[in-house]
């Protein structure tokens, strides 16, 4: 397994959000994530499928992290978590990982619906 890369849009706005985006598959690539990486940039974001909770654990970084519902609405935001916490809602269905500060300055907040496109 590996990862996917794609595209993730603000589907209220048709709205290009993060076009280097990315999906990892199966447990260990999931698992190590952002582990060990350098910094993400603006355009960058990762995706967690079927996901409700994330780490950061192993990380030299702040990030943003998205809860999203199972059809795609942003049902919690957690900003500038930092290294060595868990971001986690029991009702969430995925979660995506941004830059740190991201979620605010792109207008992003609950009751918006994000969408992933393959590249």
């Amino acid at each position: 397994m590996g990862y996917k890369s794609g595209r993730i849009y603000n589907l209220n706005s048709n709205e290009v959000l993060f076009s280097q985006s990315v999906s990892p598959e199966g447990f260990f690539a999931r698992f190590r994530g952002l582990q060990w990486r350098a910094e993400l940039n603006e355009e960058q974001a990762w995706w967690f499928r079927r996901c409700n909770s994330v780490h950061t654990f192993g990380m030299k970084f702040s990030i943003d992290v998205i809860h999203l519902s199972d059809n795609g609405m942003i049902v919690k935001i957690d900003e500038y978590i930092k290294k060595n916490r868990v971001s986690f809602f029991s009702k969430g269905s995925a979660v995506v990982e941004i830059k740190a500060g991201l979620a605010a300055s792109k207008g992003l907040k609950c009751g918006i619906f994000l969408g992933w496109s393959n590249e």
